[in-house]
């Protein structure tokens, strides 16, 4: 994820992604997997591949929170890359009802930088 946000090529940050990912799949680590998984989220979103972004995040989502020790500080992060890539694809009823999530989540498990993020992005929207 940094290696995106810092402009690295995400074509050739995918590669090294994908078998990140087929690797945590072996070992069945639901973190490590929602956080590949997102990061190959954030390699499509910066090409504006956002139907393929929101899959991956979609699939984030699901993989870090399929225990019962669900990894909130993950989930939060994803709640906020889905508000981010709906507003980029122009669905703003999606971004709205995915950052009343965000809120509660952040609010629930003390993400407080999250918390005003979503409380901005809520309140932003009116």
């Amino acid at each position: 994820e940094s290696r995106t946000r810092q402009q690295a090529s995400p074509r050739e940050l995918r590669p090294g992604l994908e078998e990140a990912f087929a690797l945590s799949c072996q070992m069945n680590d639901p973190c490590w997997e929602g956080a590949v998984a997102r990061a190959l989220a954030l390699t499509y979103a910066a090409y504006d591949a956002l139907p393929e972004a929101m899959e991956w995040l979609g699939e984030a989502h699901r993989r870090c929170g399929r225990d019962t020790d669900a990894y909130s500080a993950l989930q939060v992060e994803i709640l906020a890359s889905q508000v981010e890539i709906s507003l980029r694809q122009g669905r703003p009823e999606v971004a709205d009802a995915i950052g009343r999530e965000w809120l509660a989540l952040a609010a629930r498990t003390h993400r407080d930088t999250h918390v005003a993020r979503a409380a901005a992005f809520i309140g932003g929207r009116r």
